[in-house]
């Protein structure tokens, strides 16, 4: 059993909420202080996970801020190095340093031993890693965190506060452009392993880590999810199912925890100086995996998508995709397949989408014609994809031949 505790502040007194999410995370993840500036009151709801030797929390809220004191940090120690991801919604982090502004798909890193205040201007949603220090010095970077980190989805790299393109609040301590605060000398450098591209590796481990931590939350509780809000929050998320991905991570505690640490190393360890850089060795396979799953879900309807093209994105070469990809018993060509298989049977089961011909729905996914669909297709589900089709309903509107 992975999942840990499951709460909500909607079954709780509008005049209690504060004081109870207050001593809820004071338990079961960092000891802070509340405010809630809606007039609802706050409404926010806490799922905690065990991975391992790590916790993952998956937090969402209306708008609202949190604060870890310098009072806080002496009465209630912890120490942990969290990773902060927002999937919904924005975010203003300060620290002693200055501050960062996330968007949806941004992550922040930063040492619970210090003070900071987070806030959230509107509805949010978050995954949090809670990572133990010395986990975190074995098997991300060694020695102290020095400042927060910012992982920016559509950037290369991460910023510092006061590094150049550091999304900054105006007129903050260490915000880009405010006179008297001097810039982190150096531009940060991208991530990129040897033959990658350095604007693509870095979103790339942060979507996938995304995709992995999203998996196992969502497929590790019993708790249904809580809307927290009348309105619920809307993203940009890639409508693929990666609900069945065949990968080897997806139960297994110990190999999601290992993918979950190198997708963390490999972001930070360009920024921090560390040479244990990923590298094609076995230590970082988990976390290169994890990146060639979340390239090939990107890219299913690209009918040109193919192993050279998810190796040149990977900085490996093709036989040693094949290697990354065998201890799950398949290939990297066999996955792709497999994918496209799973997403053309959920559109073509799905009675919204009625309206597509199987040739439309072959297309889409990638499958150069309709007779190599009908084929492979066969083989998998025992059944063509027109008998795989619920049967339509008299008066059904939109309804198109095959």
């Amino acid at each position: 059993m992975t999942l840990v505790s499951h709460v909500s502040t909607r079954s709780v007194d509008r005049e209690d909420r504060i004081a109870f999410w207050e001593e809820y995370n004071r338990r079961a993840l960092v000891g802070l202080t509340c405010s809630s500036y809606s007039p609802d009151g706050l409404l926010a709801a806490q799922t905690n996970h065990r991975l391992g030797g790590l916790r993952l929390a998956g937090i969402s809220g209306n708008e609202h801020v949190i604060e870890r004191t310098p009072r806080a940090c002496r009465e209630l120690p912890k120490d942990s190095v969290f990773v902060s991801l927002l999937t919904a919604g924005q975010a203003v982090f300060f620290h002693e340093g200055g501050c960062l502004t996330l968007r949806a798909g941004d992550a922040v890193l930063y040492d619970t031993r210090g003070p900071y205040l987070f806030g959230f201007p509107s509805a949010m949603r978050k995954l949090l890693v809670d990572i133990p220090r010395e986990t975190f010095a074995e098997r991300c970077v060694p020695g102290d965190l020095r400042t927060p980190l910012l992982f920016e989805r559509g950037a290369t790299g991460l910023k510092t506060p006061g590094t150049p393109g550091t999304r900054g609040v105006p007129g903050a301590p260490g915000a880009p452009g405010v006179p008297g605060v001097p810039r982190v000398p150096g531009a940060p450098k991208a991530l990129a392993p040897p033959g990658a591209s350095p604007t693509l590796a870095a979103p790339m481990a942060l979507a996938a880590l995304e995709s992995v931590l999203t998996r196992w939350t969502t497929g590790h509780t019993d708790a249904h999810p809580t809307h927290i809000d009348a309105h619920p929050i809307h993203t940009d998320a890639h409508p693929i199912r990666t609900g069945d991905d065949p990968a080897p991570t997806a139960d297994d505690p110990a190999a999601t925890e290992a993918t979950v640490l190198d997708l963390i190393r490999t972001l930070i360890a360009p920024r921090t100086g560390d040479d244990r850089t990923p590298t094609a060795g076995p230590a970082t396979a988990p976390a290169r995996l994890a990146l060639a799953h979340h390239y090939i879900d990107r890219h299913l309807t690209d009918p040109r998508l193919a192993l050279d093209r998810v190796a040149e994105a990977l900085g490996v070469s093709t036989r040693h995709l094949g290697r990354l990809f065998a201890p799950s018993g398949t290939t990297p060509a066999r996955h792709i397949l497999d994918r496209r298989l799973t997403q053309a049977y959920d559109q073509l089961t799905d009675p919204a989408g009625r309206g597509r011909t199987v040739a439309e729905i072959a297309h889409h996914w990638g499958f150069a014609s309709q007779a190599h669909f009908t084929r492979v297709f066969r083989a998998r589900y025992g059944r063509t994809p027109g008998e795989t089709r619920p049967h339509p309903r008299a008066g059904d509107p939109g309804v198109r031949g095959i």
